[in-house]
């Protein structure tokens, strides 16, 4: 199950980098003092490029390759059976 785990701590890192453009978002448009959105849009496309990255990277990709046969193995509504497929 170390595949499985290494998947989740990949899309656990995308989660967190998501939840960072979502709070750039945020505050962008409720608390951007004037002149410093052209910063914040930077940011946000860097936070945004690092979370696509890892989330269609070839590491990623190939663990999904590796555990798809494990998919077949478990109970059809666990949680790793669902990532797995």
């Amino acid at each position: 199950m170390e595949q499985t785990s290494q998947l989740k701590s990949i899309l656990a890192e995308v989660l967190d980098l998501e939840n960072v453009a979502h709070l750039l978002e945020w505050d962008m448009q409720n608390y951007m003092p004037p002149g410093g959105s052209e910063s914040a849009r930077f940011q946000l496309g860097t936070v945004k490029q690092i979370a696509h990255e890892k989330f269609t990277s070839p590491e990623g990709g190939a663990l999904l390759d590796d555990l798809g046969p494990l998919a077949e193995q478990l109970p059809p509504e666990s949680d790793d059976a669902r990532l797995c497929t």
